[in-house]
């Protein structure tokens, strides 16, 4: 993608090791707009600068609305989904109400993560299973059957509840 000179200087500043310079980046991106920069602040948010940067991006990606976003948050979704930071992230996506019409990742994290990760997944998967192909679905549910076995009680009684949903 052929970024813009002011889309190039915005991702520079998103890196800088000048945390105000970032954080003013972050800014300029809330009121500008743009998916180029999600992967960076992805990318970012779970090098785990710090708190006051981290705060800032989720408040980012909860207020998000653009749909051609969801795309780029999943493909580089995988990479993160151990951090713990995943799950204010996962609660951040749901609470900017995106549309994912790919949950198989979401999945993946609610089987892999912790309880409130999984509760957080959970609740994104709610809220856009209605997006879902077939294909889509059988996959999630493959997912979350092959896997139910390893997962904690808690976990167990929410796969419950994410099985209904994916039926």
């Amino acid at each position: 993608m052929k970024l813009k000179n002011e889309q190039q200087q915005i991702l520079k500043d998103l890196y800088s090791v000048d945390e105000q310079v970032t954080l003013k980046a972050i800014k300029e991106l809330r009121s500008k707009g743009g998916v180029f920069a999600i992967e960076a602040l992805m990318e970012i948010l779970f090098s785990n600068k710090t708190e006051e940067i981290s705060v800032e991006i989720n408040s980012l990606f909860r207020d998000l609305k653009d749909s051609k976003a969801s795309i780029v948050i999943q493909s580089n979704l995988e990479k993160y989904q151990t951090s713990e930071m995943i799950s204010d992230f996962i609660s951040a996506l749901w609470q900017s109400a995106i549309p994912f019409d790919s949950l198989e990742i979401f999945v993946k994290i609610f089987v892999s993560g912790n309880d409130n990760t999984a509760f957080e997944a959970l609740t994104l998967i709610q809220q856009n299973a209605a997006n879902l192909s077939d294909n889509s679905r059988k996959n999630c549910l493959l997912i979350v059957k092959s896997d139910i076995d390893k997962l904690s009680d808690f976990k167990k009684a929410l796969a419950v509840d994410l099985i209904e949903v994916l039926k």
